[in-house]
């Protein structure tokens, strides 16, 4: 895990293998409401959102320690589920007066459907 070859925001899946491996490069420096920040061995860090009954969890590059906690990472999100679901080239949202590219498989863009609570 190093700042040029992990991404700066990522899915984090409690339990999968990738998940085990991540975890065994950081070390816990501190707890935040519902955020836990880490330090990874080659001395990045990294915010991860606490454990919370079906949510998705993202693990988010931290580049400002005085703020790690209350960034807002709305838009890393959102583009994160673009990158995930990918956007139609051809389809746009249904959604009255958007003109954004489609989701792929969807009819909405990452815009409604993150308003609507999917994340992934």
């Amino acid at each position: 895990m190093n700042k040029g070859t992990w991404p700066q925001i990522s899915y984090f899946h409690e339990g999968t293998r990738q998940s085990r491996v991540i975890k065994s490069q950081l070390e816990l420096v501190e707890k935040k409401g519902w955020r836990e920040l880490y330090r990874a061995k080659d001395g990045t860090y990294w915010r991860l959102d606490a454990v919370d009954k079906n949510q998705t969890r993202y693990m988010l590059r931290v580049d400002d320690l005085d703020t790690w906690w209350e960034f807002d990472a709305t838009e890393l999100e959102k583009n994160l589920l673009r990158e995930s679901r990918g956007e139609s080239a051809d389809r746009l949202c249904r959604w009255k007066g958007c003109s954004n590219p489609a989701l792929l498989k969807m009819e909405i863009c990452a815009e409604h459907a993150f308003q609507y609570g999917l994340r992934e």
